[in-house]
């Protein structure tokens, strides 16, 4: 346990500077993300409470136009606090409105995190069709720890590793994001067409298990990619 300690702290020191590239990347990702689902809750008529960077007890926040701005020490992620999705008492509660409305706050994360995937690939390669075949080999070779296909392609292609990673987190994060699993976007669509037919004990445990489930993958990911 302690060798294992060691070797992941010795990693850490030698790659302090990827790190920080991919948790920039994280960073900018997950906050166009959020973005996309604040702008439209907004223009849809639905109040925002808070806009989040990170889980967990925030270290910085500040209130403005009476949303509280946060940034959390946990960097898994990111949330926007909308108002009224589990209780409907104000016209501005997201379950007050009708289910387009509801829909659309709901696919704007995935939607925003596509389009700029899309955007990197013109800027980056001048082709989206290339752009989305090298994040899929790219993807491919860190899920099998294999490089080699991804040797050939940097051999004969200029790549710029940031926008790279930041090309790839925002495709696998629009994707995943559209699995049906509650608590992702995927999940809450379909979550919230027969939410009402639910009783409270079994909406508390589809989100409870949601969460488990979404933490402990993106461990094992993390781990997987970084650390194996």
């Amino acid at each position: 346990m302690l060798e294992s300690i060691l070797n992941i702290g010795s990693w850490l020191v030698e790659n302090w500077q990827g790190l920080g590239v991919f948790f920039g990347c994280l960073l900018i990702t997950v906050l166009i993300h959020e973005l996309g689902h604040m702008i439209v809750a907004l223009r849809c008529g639905i109040g925002v409470k808070a806009f989040s960077i990170g889980f967990g007890a925030p270290f910085l926040h500040k209130t403005i136009k009476g949303i509280d701005y946060r940034l959390s020490p946990l960097p898994f992620g990111g949330y926007v606090d909308i108002q009224g999705m589990s209780s409907k008492k104000k016209p501005t509660d997201f379950l007050a409105h009708r289910y387009l409305h509801k829909f659309l706050v709901l696919i704007a994360g995935v939607t925003t995190n596509i389009l700029l995937a899309l955007g990197i690939y013109l800027i980056h390669y001048g082709s989206v069709s290339l752009g989305f075949k090298i994040d899929l080999l790219t993807l491919k070779a860190m899920f099998t720890q294999d490089y080699t296909v991804m040797q050939g392609v940097f051999r004969y292609i200029p790549i710029n590793l940031f926008l790279l990673q930041l090309s790839v987190l925002n495709l696998f994060c629009g994707v995943s994001n559209l699995l049906p699993i509650v608590p992702l976007d995927g999940g809450l669509i379909w979550y919230y067409i027969i939410e009402k037919k639910l009783s409270k004990g079994v909406k508390k445990f589809i989100n409870i298990s949601g969460w488990i489930f979404v933490i402990g993958i993106q461990v094992v990911l993390l781990y997987w990619i970084y650390f194996k």
